[in-house]
């Protein structure tokens, strides 16, 4: 497996990614917030030029991807995902691995998501990576219920 950087030509196997990662669980989004969460080509495009994005690739293709905007003091992750197939191969850690070399590489005191009560394998992964909850719970993010999460890097 290698993890890289992404370019503009990888935007639709990331959407793909994207789309069957998240669609297990489309019935407990509200349809805004889903919208919000599996994006076009577009808005990958615009957060490849907003900040980092970075892809793990087989000989198959893409199998995951996270994407990092800077703000304040720190990254704010959107965009993890690994297709259902190659979930529980530790792909999605070693994607936040390089996020996180590079937000201390930019600068950065910590790392910074939010996700949903749903998604207990994200919430168990972010959580041994180091993050923890804080805050409380947004309600109604496009209807949809988040947990805010942050790691001190």
């Amino acid at each position: 497996m290698l993890i890289r950087r992404t370019t503009f030509a990888d935007c639709p196997a990331i959407a793909n990614v994207l789309k069957n990662a998240f669609e297990p669980f489309r019935e407990l989004y509200s349809p805004d917030a889903y919208a919000n969460t599996v994006v076009g080509e577009k808005v990958i495009q615009q957060r490849m030029e907003e900040g980092f994005s970075w892809i793990a690739t087989e000989e198959d293709g893409v199998l995951g991807t996270v994407s990092a905007t800077p703000i304040w003091d720190g990254f704010y992750v959107t965009g993890m995902a690994v297709l259902p197939a190659a979930q529980g191969k530790k792909i999605a850690y070693q994607l936040m691995v390089e996020l996180e070399k590079c937000g201390i590489g930019q600068g950065f005191d910590r790392l910074y998501l939010y996700t949903t009560p749903f998604l207990g394998k994200a919430i168990h992964l972010y959580e041994r990576f180091g993050f923890t909850r804080y805050g409380n719970p947004k309600d109604q993010w496009m209807g949809t219920t988040l947990i805010q999460f942050e790691k001190i890097l």
